[in-house]
């Protein structure tokens, strides 16, 4: 094969299979883009599931609030009896503990101290008689609302190696001349873990971070939550940024492989391989054109030589033959292309005055001629005997007229 053919079939091969990678590309990285939009779309349902779920769950403190706000004198009877039915009404979207924290002061000049008065928990650092000094983010909590009157805020945030993440939420209220504080700590591993019970797709991963209320914005997040920390190969896809109660919220989506099964890059997959098979079909097929183009070639080449052998050896017979041979087309002149030395000798000519010359003139009879061509192509063969001219005996009659010494052309 020549090596113009081998690289049309090298080209064909490398334009296909390019073509095909970058068809089969096209389709898997738009395959992953709606990949990553259905990742982003449940990641942005389920951070506005949590969202809600959260304001359900600051609803006992603020009915709480406004159940104190209302009244001259809340009991810790009705106190509990007011957070124990939400208990029942919203499922366990509740805090984990609600308490009433009392404001003290001893003197103008003293700083007010608060103690807790009603709570849900009995054993807690939110428990009854406890002092609010001593947790700080029970503190920060109450200086919060403290800071933010009548104000629902997240005052403090909590997360550590051996603790769930929780907020403190924090309300101003009064019951009835005594001011007081409403606290309540929320579990947010409770709902995160709902939310992927009920909301999350498998291969969604969430990293919660946060920042309390009144907290300066160059203090940076504080991380919650990060689940699925060791999917190492999970890829970041949307980031969303909030407020609830004042407090700074972040929730950072990642999404692994095993998200609804990965994008569906099949249809590349099969493009790819079809494409390629299809080149390789292509090539081979061309390779096979290019070699039976080889072969016919070859073949015109052997008969071409072929005739030429055979035409030379007929050559070499007619010109030993005794018998005078010419040939001449069949047209109305008929010239002749051939005649060999004993048909020259015939007529008293060379060879070379005979070629190009007409066959009519040979002829006793010219009409002759026609008869002998239209009994061949009927019969396709001719069996007479035809009256020639004395060609010899003219010429010689022709150069004693003429005074000539040379042969006179009485064909023409």
């Amino acid at each position: 094969m020549s090596l113009n053919r081998a690289g049309i079939i090298v080209a064909i091969l490398v334009v296909g299979l390019i073509a095909s990678n970058m068809l089969s590309r096209v389709l898997r990285e738009e395959a992953e883009r709606n990949w990553k939009a259905q990742a982003e779309q449940s990641a942005e349902r389920a951070t506005s599931t949590f969202l809600f779920w959260l304001d359900i769950t600051y609803a006992p403190i603020k009915s709480l609030a406004l159940i104190f706000n209302s009244s001259s004198n809340v009991t810790e009877k009705e106190f509990l009896d007011a957070a124990g039915a939400f208990k029942d009404q919203e499922d366990g979207l509740i805090p984990d503990a609600i308490a009433f924290v009392r404001k003290q002061k001893f003197t103008s000049n003293a700083s007010a101290r608060y103690i807790v008065d009603y709570s849900t928990d009995k054993s807690g650092f939110l428990s009854p008689g406890s002092e609010v000094t001593e947790n700080p983010l029970v503190k920060a909590a109450a200086k919060s609302a403290e800071a933010n009157k009548n104000q629902l805020t997240i005052g403090a945030l909590q997360t550590s190696k051996s603790s769930d993440a929780s907020a403190f939420v924090a309300i101003t209220v009064r019951n009835g001349e005594q001011e007081g504080i409403i606290i309540g700590k929320i579990g947010l591993n409770n709902l995160i873990d709902g939310l992927y019970n009920l909301r999350v797709p498998t291969g969604l991963h969430l990293m919660l971070r946060g920042r309390a209320a009144d907290t300066p914005e160059k203090n940076p997040l504080q991380r919650l939550y990060h689940h699925g920390a060791k999917h190492h190969t999970a890829e970041d896809i949307t980031s969303i940024r909030t407020k609830s109660a004042k407090a700074d919220l972040e929730f950072s989506w990642s999404v692994s492989s095993d998200f609804i099964g990965g994008a569906n890059v099949q249809s590349s997959s099969i493009l790819l391989v079809g494409g390629s098979i299809v080149t390789l079909m292509i090539s081979l097929f061309t390779l096979f054109l290019f070699e039976q183009n080889r072969k016919v070639q070859q073949r015109v080449l052997d008969r071409t030589a072929q005739l030429i052998s055979s035409e030379r050896r007929l050559l070499d017979i007619l010109k030993q033959s005794p018998m005078g041979v010419a040939i001449s087309d069949i047209s109305k002149e008929g010239i002749i292309h051939y005649a060999n030395p004993r048909f020259a000798e015939m007529f008293g000519l060379e060879v070379e005055d005979l070629i190009g010359a007409q066959a009519n003139g040979l002829y006793a009879n010219p009409e002759d001629r026609f008869k002998i061509i239209k009994e061949f192509e009927e019969k396709g063969a001719v069996g007479r005997e035809l009256r020639m001219i004395d060609l010899k005996k003219e010429i010689n009659e022709l150069m004693e007229e003429t005074g000539s010494d040379a042969p006179y052309d009485v064909l023409d």
